[in-house]
């Protein structure tokens, strides 16, 4: 690998770089570099927690198929920025819809009427960014009582919002839309927004995290257990053990639930959540054809944008989705075990999944659930706390050396809290991730997801010629699309 940036070369950078504003993330920063600069990794775990994921399947050799291809792949600093940015809206919004239900805004029941305009699955309804900006902007006395920190933090909800305003403002009427927001019924299901940018020829889907309040989120991120979920049908043929045995998986059962089980929401739920999801994906798509698909989430959302991207570049129904889709979570839970990190890391070999997930150094949340049969999967960016970053890829052969999600990392995280005395949860926060972020941003905004997965540091990267069963199942995948 190439050699780190200091601690204080990096602390110069953020320096020197413009942190306190935003940058229009519709520049063309699509640059092919050969290599990037990270710092070093600061800690290793015992071998012995990664017995799931030390078995060699027989395909673990299989070169990566992440090509760029001619669509206009931002970097990874404007699509980690983009989806943050993404991934933040979502609280505000529930935040707005809340208070308007208990009558604390100007003219609520309007307010409520313009918000729930989008959450009815019909598309053909959209909001602009001007018409959130619009009640927020009627509110302001009272949001700048109880939500000051959105309100005047640079990387705050709402200073999102304005952001988003401007850039709306600045290509045009329809460049950028909400074309739902489904919080119907969110006391026991989960919340889902659907965006559509049509400067990027991108639609996206954002998993709203856990919103403590009356909610079941909480109930469903303590279900830690694990659940076994059938290998999808297209990768049956290569997810196999050494003995030549159908590989199993498993997953977080309290979030695989909260996106494909309504049997505890009653008969007004018929569809699951992926079921509706997939719905209006297919109709976003007959109105803006080759536009891409983007997954994102913070926290309990960045782990269901995993799973839901996952299933959406693997599953029979979504065979007419076009590929790759591109999942960026920020400060994610684990998802699945040592199996699922191997099937995600086989779809990204085939080229149907560009998966990016980002964690603060310091993050608690991106250490649970902290037990050794949960393993990570996709590629992997960390932010340092004092400038500096790193990239590392399960299938790459530092895994044991960067992979920091156990229970005496955990506890280190813990004891530099109590010592330095800080909020256990503001590096999980949104804002600081985009604040390490921008101090990263002129060696990021070089590199793209595809620079990353050729990058044999990071990715073994050797075709075996035994392993002709990924290369057949591309193939197959080709003549059913």
């Amino acid at each position: 690998m190439m050699n780190g940036v200091s601690g204080r070369t990096s602390r110069k950078l953020l320096h020197a770089l413009d942190v306190n504003s935003f940058r229009t993330p519709f520049s063309n920063a699509n640059v092919a570099v050969a290599g990037y600069a990270h710092s070093l990794p600061r800690q290793t775990v015992r071998p012995r927690l990664f017995a799931s994921l030390a078995r060699e399947s027989t395909w673990a050799n299989v070169a990566f198929a992440q090509k760029e291809d001619d669509f206009p792949w931002p970097s990874v600093y404007e699509e980690s920025r983009e989806m943050m940015m993404a991934a933040h809206m979502s609280y505000p919004l529930s935040y707005l819809i809340r208070e308007a239900k208990q009558g604390n805004l100007k003219q609520s029941d309007q307010v409520l009427k313009v918000l729930h305009s989008v959450r009815d699955g019909d598309l053909s309804t959209a909001l602009s960014p001007q018409d959130i900006m619009n009640i927020i902007t009627e509110n302001k006395d009272y949001l700048l009582e109880h939500r000051l920190s959105d309100m005047v933090d640079e990387f705050g909800g709402v200073k999102i919002l304005e952001h988003w305003d401007s850039i709306a403002r600045q290509y045009g009427s329809g460049s950028l839309s909400l074309l739902e927001f489904d919080d119907h019924y969110d006391k026991r299901r989960l919340c889902y927004a659907i965006l559509i940018n049509k400067m990027r020829r991108r639609i996206t889907v954002v998993f709203r995290g856990t919103y403590a309040d009356g909610t079941n989120d909480w109930k469903r991120n303590l279900q830690i257990e694990q659940t076994e979920i059938p290998v999808p049908f297209n990768l049956q043929n290569i997810l196999k053990d050494q003995d030549g045995n159908p590989m199993t998986m498993r997953v977080h059962k309290g979030l695989y639930e909260y996106l494909f089980r309504n049997d505890d929401r009653g008969p007004r739920f018929e569809t699951e959540r992926y079921q509706d999801i997939l719905k209006h994906l297919q109709t976003c798509l007959e109105g803006n054809p080759g536009f891409k698909i983007y997954v994102t989430g913070h926290s309990a959302g960045g782990a269901l944008a995993k799973l839901f991207a996952f299933y959406l570049s693997t599953s029979r129904k979504a065979l007419h989705i076009p590929k790759p889709i591109t999942c960026i979570c920020i400060g994610s839970l684990v998802m699945g075990d040592g199996g699922y990190s191997q099937a995600v890391s086989c779809v990204e070999r085939l080229g149907w999944l560009r998966h990016l997930s980002i964690k603060n150094e310091g993050d608690i949340i991106c250490y649970t659930p902290p037990l050794h049969w949960y393993a990570p999967s996709g590629m992997h960016l960390r932010l340092h706390r004092y400038g500096g970053h790193l990239f590392w890829h399960p299938s790459g052969p530092g895994m044991q050396k960067y992979h920091d999600n156990t229970l005496k990392s955990m506890m280190r995280v813990f004891r530099s809290a109590l010592t330095r005395r800080v909020d256990l949860l503001s590096e999980h926060l949104v804002p600081c991730y985009l604040r390490r972020l921008e101090a990263e941003r002129e060696t990021l905004s070089q590199l793209t997801l595809g620079n990353l997965y050729n990058d044999p540091d990071l990715i073994h990267a050797t075709h075996h010629p035994a392993n002709n069963d990924i290369i057949v199942q591309q193939q197959e995948m080709e003549k059913l699309l």
